[in-house]
């Protein structure tokens, strides 16, 4: 007898994992073992979304048949956030339900399913609960293939869960012609701004929509753009149509530049996710360290480019030398245009690196990966250049 097969369309996660094995009925317990996935092969779209009517997450066995959807970006806060195997649970048992309802991170992904209901989007993507953190193939082509789920989706919803757009308005935070206003120390900007995953969340789609901590809409990209240009560094031309649709020629450095200031949890991610901004695939492998993460990343960017060499000209094969020669890039492009870089990570934030004590530990623009004559060089020119920062 021959394994069950999948049923055309969408089926939940609680019937793909019932799919039987050979002489067991669907409703036995026993599982299939799906087949290893090539952790290089890239998909287009989310194999898993989240159904906006149910709330239960729906499989889909390849690009053909994923519906049109929403996606969601967001800050992950820690002990909080409701994990792929914990939806499955709770698709199946109330108590399991009941243990994950409060949690901040169920809230959210209620609260976002919501918006899509709203927006007449039948789906949603959500990292937390549509990655399996626990099947080591799946988790590398998701990594591999996130810049491709943003671009794809239909709409991107922004969470700015520490964002109160009663205290102050991003919108007009930057007027043309004028610098911003300082703002408050009680009024930092919000911490989505400085997380590595989130760059390119912001520049993938075609439409992306902010909303606040109480899910009030405060502005899209394209109405936030200047103000988004002034905190991020990213020019105001690419965040008009997104660098997944902008038919521009950025240069791979520009591109590596916008992760200035922005942390990762996890060190070897700031190499990680530059890769679909990159257009480029590596296996993840954490715990190898960040300058193996970034001496891999660097091979595969001379392989990807060997046909246009001016694309990587000057990047370092070494990956201690990669990060020294970014980092000095970035600190000579934060000199030249001071005006981009007023903004520095909220203190405290809970991405820096506790066992770092440099400056703007963990942030790329900091010597995070070793402390290099560049450091001395940037305080020296912040002294000189005081008025202007």
């Amino acid at each position: 007898m021959r394994p069950a097969s999948p049923p055309p369309g969408p089926v939940s996660t609680s019937q793909f994992l019932r799919m039987s094995a050979p002489g067991m009925s669907a409703d036995s317990t026993a599982v299939t073992t799906p087949p290893l996935l090539d952790p290089l092969q890239k998909r287009a779209r989310p194999r898993r979304l989240v159904n906006a009517c149910t709330i239960e997450v729906e499989e889909f066995p390849s690009d053909d048949s994923v519906p049109p959807y929403a996606i969601l970006s967001h800050c992950w806060k820690q002990g909080q956030e409701v994990s792929y195997q914990e939806m499955v649970k709770c698709q199946s048992s109330i108590a399991a339900w009941l243990s994950i309802r409060a949690q901040s991170g169920y809230k959210k992904i209620v609260a976002a399913c919501r918006q899509a209901r709203e927006d007449n989007h039948t789906y949603i993507w959500i990292d937390t609960c549509c990655i399996d953190k626990g099947d080591h193939g799946q988790q590398s082509q998701d990594i591999n293939s996130m810049f491709d789920y943003y671009k794809n989706a239909k709409v991107c919803y922004v969470y700015l869960n520490d964002y109160d757009s009663r205290q102050f308005d991003l919108c007009n935070m930057y007027k043309l012609g004028s610098p911003p206003p300082p703002l408050p120390s009680r009024y930092p900007i919000p911490c989505w701004f400085f997380s590595g995953w989130t760059l390119q969340e912001l520049v993938a789609p075609s439409s992306v929509e902010f909303f606040d901590a109480e899910w009030k809409r405060c502005g899209d990209r394209n109405t936030l753009s200047l103000s988004i240009s002034y905190i991020t560094g990213i020019r105001d031309d690419v965040l008009g149509l997104g660098y997944g649709y902008g038919d521009m020629d950025v240069g791979i450095v520009e591109r590596m530049s916008w992760a200035i200031h922005r942390q990762t949890t996890k060190e070897e991610d700031r190499a990680y996710c530059l890769l679909g901004l990159l257009d480029v695939t590596m296996e993840p492998r954490y715990g190898e360290g960040i300058e193996s993460a970034f001496e891999r990343l660097s091979k595969v960017l001379h392989e990807r480019y060997s046909h246009r060499q001016c694309q990587v000209e000057g990047i370092p094969k070494n990956g201690r030398e990669m990060m020294k020669d970014l980092s000095y890039r970035i600190a000579k492009t934060q000199w030249s245009y001071p005006e981009f870089y007023n903004y520095a990570p909220p203190p405290g934030n809970k991405n820096e690196n506790p066992n770092d004590d440099q400056d703007d530990a963990g942030s790329m623009s900091s010597g995070y990966w070793g402390k290099h004559p560049w450091k001395r060089l940037k305080r020296k020119f912040q002294s000189q250049h005081r008025s202007h920062v």
